[in-house]
């Protein structure tokens, strides 16, 4: 994921959430440690990351099957 993208679910998560981004940061940091995360915030990550993955993952190119032969 490309650091814009990871900030625009930032700024997305936050304003869906009312939770300012300092706040938010600081649920994330301690999710790991804490293995909780509020349901608000996490239903909220969930849907953004899942709306800009999908565009966000380039699509697999097809084999190029020139190998230079006639």
């Amino acid at each position: 994921m490309h650091p814009d993208t990871g900030r625009e679910i930032l700024k997305e998560v936050s304003q869906h959430t009312n939770t300012t981004l300092r706040e938010l940061a600081a649920h994330l940091v301690q999710w790991p440690r804490s293995t909780r995360l509020p349901q608000d915030i996490r239903s909220a990550l969930d849907v953004a990351v899942k709306s800009r993955t999908s565009s966000d993952v380039p699509a697999p190119q097809p084999p190029d099957d020139d190998l230079g032969g006639p």
